[in-house]
């Protein structure tokens, strides 16, 4: 066990410096590093491996529809949505025990399984019910969108799973220290003040306030309400519709919502070109190191912990333009995934401030008693001494922070609608260096054509689907 939580702990640090060379290999070359990815999901008869990492699959599930692998993107995408889901039915039955295990505490995040976050949950869907609209298997889509939504109620569910395993957590860990004549620990105080040095800035946290309705995003929404429409479902495009548009200041939402109060066909009707851009990464994580007074030692101990790195803005601006008219309209934001990402690390962050203490000072509870115990049998100094080594060794390791993260998820969407009668748009992509690319969109003016664009540095990718109105 000792060695799988060293090697796991490792592996949580190394993630993200592993994902680099993807990531840079896309922007500079457009060339898909993907390999080493692959090698981890796949068996040698192509089949998703039983243990697959859950952000391994992630991320192949946000690369393969780049390559137009729609298929191969649901393969894995739907392997994590199982993964995912088995993992929080295991988290109810340990809530739902009277007992919780000591090494649950003492194991530190980076040894277990990815902890996806709630938005992940939610976007992942939103990419399989884009694949699925490329294949045009409007039915498979709209189980897609309808899980993306109701993702909503378990992430409230999952929440209070996670407050109560604190809660058993504390209760442990003031059991063991009654054992050592430890009677008081007040854990909540340190966490308070903990959360409040480690939370986000006042300006990131202005914004994370005015984020709206949970960690739904309007994308998701705008999304579910086309695919009720193409699939002539507009009583159930309606509430859809009416979120997305609570969700966002896109003034293209705000036109079809609008419109779509007057006609309800106005979806298929009255627009056939809708144009999603995904751009940038994801934030990725750096490592914090904590310090704290250990109540049991009477020295200050410390744990890491992972906090956000905001993506940076690489992509200034995402510009649209027919041949006909030339003249080139701003795509405005639909979804910010990055802020989305700093109010999850927000809301998680007194839990996982609890849950770090409360390892520390159950392990140090524990090596007291095991040098204690060592003692006991043995006058040898040199055996105490390496058994001091080997406590101090797995304490570190333990407590490194999980540094992994969904690196190839966008970090946001922007959306841009109209009706056009030319047989081609042209995108226009500005980075802050002033650097352009301009990739042409091939438009049915007949049919109503969703794009599925994402944006790399200097990269556009760009999915098209045509459909009967």
């Amino acid at each position: 066990m000792f060695c799988l939580a060293v090697m796991a702990g490792c592996a949580a640090q190394m993630y993200t410096a592993g994902m680099a060379p993807v990531k840079e290999n896309l922007i500079r070359n457009g060339t898909f590093s993907i390999a080493s990815i692959e090698q981890e999901v796949f068996d040698g008869s192509g089949r998703v491996k039983l243990d697959a990492g859950l952000v391994a699959l992630l991320e192949l599930g946000a690369i393969y529809p780049l390559q137009k692998q729609y298929d191969s993107s649901n393969q894995v995408l739907e392997s994590a949505y199982h993964r995912y889901t088995m993992l929080e039915e295991r988290a109810r039955i340990s809530v739902r025990n009277t007992a919780k295990d000591m090494l649950d505490i003492i194991l530190a995040e980076g040894a277990g399984e990815y902890d996806i976050a709630p938005w992940e949950k939610i976007f992942l869907h939103t990419i399989k019910a884009m694949n699925f609209l490329m294949l045009e298997r409007f039915d498979a889509a709209r189980v897609e969108i309808m899980r993306g939504i109701n993702q909503n109620l378990r992430i409230r569910e999952i929440a209070e799973l996670k407050i109560a395993e604190v809660r058993k957590s504390k209760n442990l860990v003031r059991q063991e220290a009654a054992k050592n004549n430890i009677h008081k620990i007040d854990v909540d105080r340190q966490v308070r003040q903990l959360t409040q040095e480690n939370g986000l800035s006042s300006a990131q946290e202005q914004a994370v306030r005015n984020l709206r309705n949970s960690y739904e995003n309007a994308c998701t929404y705008l999304l579910s309400a086309l695919v009720f429409a193409l699939t002539r479902e507009p009583e159930n495009a309606r509430p859809q519709l009416k979120n997305a548009r609570a969700l966002t200041d896109n003034p293209y939402v705000k036109k079809l919502y609008d419109d779509f109060q007057k006609d309800s066909s106005a979806l298929t009707s009255l627009h056939n070109v809708y144009v999603f851009i995904q751009t940038g990464f994801a934030p990725t994580k750096r490592n914090v190191q904590v310090p704290f007074l250990n109540p049991v030692s009477r020295t200050v101990s410390s744990f890491s912990m992972a906090a956000i790195n905001e993506s940076p803005l690489d992509i200034f601006a995402v510009d649209i333009f027919d041949s006909a008219s030339g003249d080139a309209k701003r795509m405005p934001l639909l979804a910010d995934l990055d802020l989305l990402a700093l109010r999850q690390y927000r809301d998680d962050l007194p839990i996982r401030i609890t849950k770090a203490v409360l390892r520390v000072i159950l392990q140090t509870l524990k090596d007291r008693a095991i040098l204690d115990e060592t003692a006991k049998k043995t006058k040898d100094t040199t055996l105490l001494q390496l058994t001091r080594i080997a406590l101090s060794t797995f304490n570190q390791t333990v407590n490194k922070s999980d540094l992994r993260a969904w690196n190839m998820a966008p970090r946001n969407v922007c959306f841009y609608c109209s009706a056009t009668k030319e047989a081609s748009l042209m995108l226009k992509v500005s980075d802050r260096s002033g650097h352009v690319v301009q990739q042409p969109v091939p438009i049915d003016p007949n049919r109503v054509n969703i794009v599925w664009a994402r944006c790399i540095g200097p990269r556009v990718f760009v999915n098209t689907c045509a459909f009967d109105r």
